[in-house]
């Protein structure tokens, strides 16, 4: 629990966010036009309480009705404008939030086909589907909502500072004297949050691990009636599971009530210093009126911020672990110079053959023996002594640690493994039939084999 305690506390890895952000790159120009729509959002929300001030001082107060209801026309044109700028904008990160998505997904499923066997011998099938899956789902709201809508943000907290101190300097340090406390809040919240999302990640990946490993094996659990087990273990998941996803919500119950209070302690100083200068005519109401939306306006995208900065914490550590995979290169590959085994003329030879599964353990120790083509060679031994060992050797899903295999004369390794494959049947003793037809499963999607084959084949 302290590893996975310290990983979850652990400072945004931004070398990893630009290799994460690499992906954006086939979709810049989308991204050019998401940031100047975000631009032209972010200046036409702050601009409506300076154009209210200018309607209330300007016109109200005098009494310009033909003044009032343009200048009402014109406020009114520029929501239209700003929710359509929105639209806009939500149409195109989505857009490429979910091409990123795809793109992200094409490439692991790509990289999972190239693994040896030794790489899922050793990993749950559980944490590869997080991987694929839920991992890559978190990153959804970072691609496409998170870092444009920080820029946002940001931008509308300067937007809003500019026109409040080209209105007043003394009532905009009034507004945003308490924000070192909101600092400290949202420092606060970003820590607890960033720990306990890290640990709900993982504890997902653990229940997904668990019901891979359960429904797997789920003759052997009810042949020894350890259901009752199972059970009581898959709960105790599920309820830690749910004790987690509690502390976020508490922090979020608890963080929103506090900005809330800070924002309306700023409005209630203001409203205190505003009193004492209405009189003399040094404000007026517009600019009361004005610094009432903006103390509201300026707290939200700084509320907003640091739940993104959340969002952008668990995008991270999400990527983390794809990137982790990605870079998992547990593959026999092929030597520079293997050709293409284009025919088989002579036969299959074993010299010396030593292998291990984990590099260590020997299965095979000095196996040599010669099978000629057209020779049937049954291979006979109790379970674990290399049967099936052997036949992975040929196919080359293993890599052997000493001896040679020879195929043809020449060394199994100077022929490409694809090229291998695919002049070997072999028929397995746990057989696997993928959720497709019967035709399907017999010609795995290959276009060139006609029904005709597949009849005859069935």
């Amino acid at each position: 629990m302290t590893q996975t305690t310290e990983e979850g506390t652990k400072k945004v890895d931004y070398r990893l966010l630009r290799r994460l952000l690499g992906f954006l790159k086939p979709y810049r120009y989308h991204i050019l036009g998401a940031v100047l729509l975000t631009l032209s959002s972010t200046m036409l929300g702050p601009l409506r309480p300076f154009l209210t001030k200018t309607a209330i001082d300007e016109h109200i107060v005098k009494g310009d009705l033909d003044g009032l209801l343009w200048f009402v026309g014109l406020i009114f044109g520029f929501l239209i404008l700003q929710g359509l700028t929105q639209y806009a904008l939500g149409l195109v990160l989505t857009w490429i939030g979910q091409h990123v998505l795809l793109d992200i997904r094409t490439a692991l499923y790509k990289h999972v086909q190239s693994l040896a066997l030794r790489y899922f011998d050793t990993t749950p099938i559980g944490r590869i589907v997080t991987r694929v899956t839920s991992d890559v789902e978190s990153l959804n709201e970072l691609f496409s909502q998170g870092i444009v809508n920080m820029i946002a943000d940001i931008m509308t907290i300067l937007w809003i500072l500019f026109f409040m101190l080209n209105t007043s300097v003394v009532l905009t340090g009034i507004t945003i004297i308490i924000l070192p406390f909101l600092l400290i809040a949202s420092f606060i919240f970003r820590a607890k949050v960033r720990t306990v999302y890290n640990l709900i990640r993982r504890q997902v990946a653990s229940m997904n691990s668990f019901m891979n490993e359960f429904v797997s094996g789920i003759g052997v659990v009810q042949l020894f009636r350890q259901e009752g087990r199972k059970t009581k273990e898959f709960g105790a998941l599920n309820r830690e599971h749910r004790d987690l996803q509690d502390r976020s919500i508490f922090y979020y119950a608890t963080f929103y009530p506090i900005v809330e209070l800070l924002s309306m302690v700023a409005i209630c100083t203001v409203l205190y210093y505003t009193a004492g200068h209405m009189l003399s005519g040094e404000i007026t109401i517009g600019i009361v009126v004005m610094f009432f939306q903006y103390t509201e306006m300026f707290f939200r995208p700084i509320r907003d911020l640091s739940e993104r900065y959340n969002t952008l914490q668990s995008s991270v550590v999400a990527s983390e672990r794809i990137f982790q995979l990605l870079d998992t290169s547990t593959t026999v590959p092929d030597t520079p110079h293997a050709k293409v085994l284009s025919s088989f003329q002579e036969g299959i030879s074993f010299r010396n053959v030593h292998f291990a599964y984990d590099g260590t353990t020997p299965v095979l120790k000095g196996v040599s023996f010669d099978v000629r083509k057209g020779e049937t060679v049954a291979l006979v031994g109790a379970t674990g002594a290399g049967k099936s060992s052997i036949i992975n050797l040929v196919s080359r899903f293993y890599e052997f640690q000493q001896g040679d295999i020879l195929i043809d004369g020449h060394s199994i390794r100077d022929w490409q493994q694809r090229s291998i494959r695919r002049r070997m049947a072999v028929v397995l003793q746990d057989v696997f039939l993928f959720s497709r037809s019967v035709k399907d499963n017999i010609t795995l999607g290959r276009p060139e084999i006609t029904d005709e084959h597949v009849i005859a084949a069935a």
